[in-house]
């Protein structure tokens, strides 16, 4: 796992990594676990000065957001039913990536325009030296497989914006940096309006009479031409 959710407290790699404001669980312990004991109680140092364990928090499986990035000793006092007390310490590494810049050594290719919707899928590769990468995405989708090879990741988009995405990278388990990677989504035109296939003309407001005129020739009667030759 990313967070070393399965290693052991009392194994000193035991190392966290986290984001300013991201919620992580600060006990990778499972009650789950075959050799699993549960304490009586806990109390949870989140700046261990390597001599007192203040109660920042109390009990299992504590969930914490660090407020500002840096490097903490985080400690925990376990208390069990026998009488005897356990005190495990690791390191906390927090990360602030809106300060933080992005690392050039990883890469990103992809689409950098797409709709709501679309599924767009991005290549990553480094040039930071390791057996296995592991890319995250900060809602915590990510790729694990050997540097070897390029990892993809693919990603979509609810709603229209502009959407500047950090994929971090861990080498090896551990935490190097990350990489910037921007999409501009944007719904499609609306497709202009079908050509009608007749044509319409009006009808004028009033009609014309048509004259036709011609010379009279009146006889003596007072009778037309064309009405004698009627």
């Amino acid at each position: 796992m990313l967070r070393s959710a399965t290693v052991p407290l009392t194994d000193p790699g035991h190392d966290l990594h986290a984001l300013v404001g991201e919620t992580v669980n600060l006990d990778p312990t499972s009650s789950s676990d075959p050799d699993y004991v549960q304490p009586l109680s806990v109390k949870w140092d989140l700046n261990y000065d390597g001599s007192h364990v203040d109660a920042d928090l109390s009990g299992e499986q504590p969930r914490v957001a660090f407020d500002h990035a840096g490097h903490v000793v985080v400690a925990g006092e376990y208390v069990y039913g026998d009488g005897h007390t356990e005190l495990h310490s690791f390191a906390v590494d927090v990360s602030d990536l809106s300060s933080e810049p992005a690392d050039p050594a990883i890469h990103v290719a992809g689409p950098d325009h797409a709709a709501p919707g679309e599924l767009i899928t991005l290549t990553l590769t480094t040039d930071h030296a390791a057996q296995t990468v592991q890319y995250v995405l900060e809602n915590g989708d990510g790729y694990s497989g050997p540097a070897s090879e390029p990892a993809e990741l693919t990603h979509s988009f609810a709603a229209a914006g502009t959407y500047n995405l950090k994929i971090q990278l861990y080498v090896d388990g551990e935490y190097v940096g990350y990489a910037s990677h921007t999409v501009i989504v944007a719904s499609e035109p609306a497709p202009a309006a079908a050509a009608a296939d007749f044509t319409f003309i009006s009808q004028p407001a009033g009609l014309t009479p048509l004259l036709v005129t011609h010379d009279k020739d009146l006889d003596s009667t007072g009778a037309a031409e064309g009405d004698l030759l009627a």
